[in-house]
């Protein structure tokens, strides 16, 4: 398997083993010192970090432990040293991105000579937290907006299919049922293709689902589109019509939340943040290739994501995949907040993740139709086992709904209603996951 590998360097190529800041009165800084972090790999590096280690590739030492030592990446100078290491993102093969250091002195304290070590890793950022105490269990951090679930199905024809499409928008849930897309060989002006010409189409969601074409020609505009923009197709003239593949298909949206998206047998997760054995893990995009049956996607506890036959116990399960001709998606992730937690038994069919959830006999668990016998959101697809959240905040199965909305139990699913089991902390445009407060 490969790697990446980092360099540290000055901003003319020569390679650098430590720092040398000199001598700086009290009071006063450093002159600044530009370095550039390189990969030199053949893999893209995913969440580059550094750190400072002193000459016994310690973190030791009043420059580290104090922060003396500033960095700046952008516009802003930041302390860095112990718990406290510049984020320098993704940094693809054969490119590198530039980082500033300078030292200030405490007021009263000349620092004498300081010469510092530097030491890059990729992969994991260390998060030391300081309370643990309201988080009951491993999971992913609640991110930002964007795609939570998408993908498309080409087939080399002028139609193909959009699966179902969660977006999440200015806190507000949004759902594109399964649609099919007709991209004839006609533009914008009903003007047909003739060789050596193509159009663009852009997709986008503004309040639904929106396909926007472009006008032909041998080097044609892409064309904009409202809200926010999902993916763009390129039609080429074809004697026999439109004939649009996956390649033909480029994604524009980002993923968040390990949002996901299926290519063929090709699994695309986003960016996210998650909590394993009480470590902060901050991962890339990943692309994993699924294999015929089960399809167990998950974190180790060494902050790499893994692909397995059969669900790993010691790891942070997010999808499982049942890989066919017609994958089906089963989301295992666990959304961190303060709750209060149940484990229960499954004797039935899998119980989607989000769904009211009532008890059959002691410990074994339904979907709920009635608000006298509710008991709690599954917070996971539960197959066997799982949790189930009695109160908190956390991800529920709502037909529709305003923010502040009063919800009750119907057929597995949250309907707006009085007799209360919880409360919409975000509005939800047609059936989907939203959070709620129980």
């Amino acid at each position: 398997m490969a790697y990446p590998i980092l360099t540290l360097t000055d901003n003319l190529g020569n390679s650098i083993t430590e720092i040398n800041f000199g001598t700086v009165n009290a009071g006063a800084y450093s002159n600044e010192i530009e370095l550039r972090v390189y990969n030199l790999g053949i893999v893209t590096a995913y969440n580059v970090s550094a750190k400072l280690l002193n000459e016994n590739n310690e973190e030791a030492g009043d420059p580290i432990i104090q922060k003396w030592i500033e960095y700046k990446i952008d516009d802003e100078w930041i302390p860095m040293g112990i718990n406290s290491y510049p984020r320098l993102g993704t940094i693809h093969p054969n490119d590198y991105k530039t980082i500033f250091l300078r030292l200030r002195a405490p007021v009263g304290v000349s620092t004498g000579n300081v010469t510092i070590k530097i030491a890059l890793s990729d992969g994991v950022y260390p998060v030391i937290l300081t309370d643990l105490s309201n988080i009951v269990d491993n999971g992913i951090f609640i991110g930002d907006n964007g795609v939570l679930r998408c993908g498309i199905e080409a087939n080399a024809s002028e139609v193909f299919t959009l699966e179902r499409t969660v977006l999440r928008i200015d806190d507000k849930l949004a759902v594109i049922p399964e649609t099919e897309i007709l991209l004839d060989q006609n533009d914008v002006n009903g003007a047909a293709l003739i060789g050596g010409e193509k159009y663009y189409a852009v997709a986008g969601y503004d309040d639904g689902l929106i396909i926007q074409k472009g006008e032909k020609g041998e080097e044609p505009v892409i064309p904009e589109v409202s809200g926010i923009k999902l993916f763009t197709v390129s039609v080429v003239y074809n004697e026999g019509g439109s004939q649009i593949n996956n390649d033909d298909i480029i994604w524009d949206y980002g993923l968040i939340e390990a949002g996901i998206r299926l290519n063929d047998n090709v699994l695309e997760m986003g960016s996210f943040k998650a909590l394993l054995d009480n470590k902060i893990f901050e991962l890339g995009n990943s692309f994993i290739l699924l294999n015929s049956g089960d399809n167990w996607i998950h974190l180790t506890e060494s902050g790499a994501i893994g692909n397995s036959s059969i669900e790993d116990e010691n790891a942070l399960n997010l999808y499982k995949i049942e890989y066919s001709e017609t994958p089906k998606i089963y989301d295992l992730r666990h959304f961190i907040d303060s709750c209060i937690k149940e484990k229960v038994f499954n004797i039935g069919e899998v119980i989607p993740k989000g769904s009211a959830c009532d008890v059959s006999t002691i410990s074994y668990i339904t979907l709920s139709s009635d608000i006298n016998r509710f008991i709690g959101i599954a917070e996971q697809d539960i197959f066997d086992s799982g949790y189930i959240i009695k109160s908190g905040k956390c991800e529920a199965l709502v037909s529709g709904g305003e923010f502040g909305d009063s919800l009750t139990p119907l057929e597995g699913k949250l309907v707006t209603g009085e007799d209360k089991v919880g409360i919409l902390l975000e509005q939800v445009l047609q059936e989907g996951l939203a959070y709620i407060e129980l």
